[in-house]
């Protein structure tokens, strides 16, 4: 059979059985055309396993189907629906970032469908327009620039015009002079969960909801602290991805295919807005120092995005932002040494040995040490022997809000506490305690 040929079985498939036609009228129709002879048991199982049978359905419901396919210069985009209906409707519907893209040709068909009183939606037969649209793109020409690159001078143009409410009811307490660490690790803004797949949702809207919830929830908890600085990491796999593989495929900073949602300017711009307006209610309270820690999703855009904070709070002196590249950071306040790195990389057994070689003033004039890992998603706590002068160093890995994509619920890593936590230092008493709070019941959700 010809590739002509196939083209037209496939319309006479999808377009007959979409009006309720018989296998055997299909089947007729399609040696009329093309003169190629099918069993009605043949033509029903090949477009059964070719898909044609549920494109059929999907037009019966309703329902949109669509078909893309991208390299690195050009692409395309298939749909089939009632509704959509001019190739503006399609690049909106296949999220096209009309900045890199443009349409090069352009082919719509329509044919009419007619549905029984059982399918029209009415329950009487009706006649619907069924819109076949092919687009074809190409990368526009003198575009040279990098994806990422692009999206941040977007970026920074829509941030001249972000403006966030004034929180009046945040902080109450009295002032003691006490730092506010802030745990909001692994949030992987892009992340895409199916509970029917995973037994978790999650998804940008959850991510946003979840993430200004969690700073809201942990600044109320604070006050009992009287809090006169807060350090805010990102980082720590805060983005799902890092770039796009062919301009389709969400991938981390080596290049690991990943469950998203949304392209990267969709992800970015969420977790921009989510990181600015966090910084923002934080500001309110307290000081505020952003401190970038990169994680093995995201080192590149989470350094974007740092750089960023870093612009848009230049002028505000209650913001300081440290984007240095270095991976691993630290922080003494008083006599507590505190060590921030994403915790992939590293043998946790050395980290100790690590702290004390790269911190060595701070290390020798602390008596308390601890590091803050993400990167497994779960609470954990590990100590190791010091030195009989030196006390303990405590390593702890933060839980995280997200959800359980596919790749991780099939190797079983599952039922993790879905939290987020804020610990607090004293100059002289060290550390004094933590908080923490769980993923509201109302973001668990459908993903959407």
């Amino acid at each position: 059979m010809s590739k002509n040929d196939k083209s037209i079985q496939h319309d006479l498939v999808v377009q007959g059985r979409a009006r309720g036609d018989s296998w055997r009228t299909i089947r007729d129709e399609i040696e009329n055309e093309t003169g190629v002879q099918l069993s009605i048991d043949g033509l029903r199982g090949s477009s059964r396993r070719r898909g044609w049978t549920k494109e059929a359905d999907s037009v019966l419901s309703g329902n949109r189907y669509i078909k893309t396919k991208f390299d690195k210069n050009q692409g395309s985009v298939t749909t089939r629906s009632l509704d959509l209906r001019t190739v503006e409707d399609v690049l909106e519907f296949a999220d096209v970032d009309t900045d890199i893209w443009e349409v090069t040709s352009q082919e719509i068909t329509s044919n009419d469908v007619t549905m029984g009183a059982k399918t029209s939606g009415d329950g009487q037969p009706a006649t619907f327009t069924n819109y076949r649209i092919f687009v074809r793109l190409g990368r526009i020409k003198g575009e040279e620039k990098d994806l990422r690159e692009v999206l941040l001078e977007k970026l920074v143009e829509e941030l001249k015009k972000t403006k966030f409410k004034k929180t009046k009811d945040l902080w109450q307490g009295e002032r003691e002079d006490v730092v506010m660490f802030m745990g909001l690790f692994d949030h992987h803004f892009g992340k895409l969960c199916w509970a029917a797949e995973t037994g978790t949702d999650y998804d940008l809207k959850i991510a946003y909801a979840a993430f200004i919830q969690a700073v809201r929830d942990l600044l109320r908890r604070a006050q009992a602290y009287g809090i006169t600085k807060i350090v805010f990491p990102v980082g720590n796999d805060f983005f799902q991805i890092d770039n796009f593989i062919d301009g389709k495929i969400g991938a981390t900073t080596k290049g690991t295919p990943q469950d998203t949602d949304g392209r990267l300017a969709k992800i970015f711009n969420t977790g921009m807005l989510a990181m600015i307006e966090a910084v923002h209610m934080c500001a309110q309270v307290a000081p505020v120092e952003v401190i970038y820690v990169p994680g093995n999703h995201d080192w590149n855009t989470s350094f974007y995005l740092t750089k960023i904070i870093e612009q848009r709070f230049m002028d505000d002196d209650r913001v300081e932002v440290d984007a240095s590249p270095i991976p691993r950071k630290y922080r003494r306040y008083g006599k507590v040494l505190i060590g921030l790195t994403h915790g992939n990389e590293e043998k946790h057994a050395d980290l100790p040995t690590i702290m004390a070689g790269e911190a060595k003033k701070d290390w020798a004039e602390a008596d308390d040490y601890m590091w803050f890992l993400g990167h497994f998603h779960r609470r954990k706590e590990m100590r190791f022997n010091a030195g009989d002068t030196h006390g303990a160093v405590q390593i702890r890995i933060l839980p995280s809000l997200s959800g359980t994509d596919a790749w991780h619920h099939k190797r079983g890593y599952v039922k993790n506490a879905r939290a987020a936590e804020a610990y607090f230092f004293h100059p002289t008493e060290g550390y004094i305690g933590h908080v923490a709070v769980k993923l509201r019941p109302e973001l668990m959700g459908e993903a959407e």
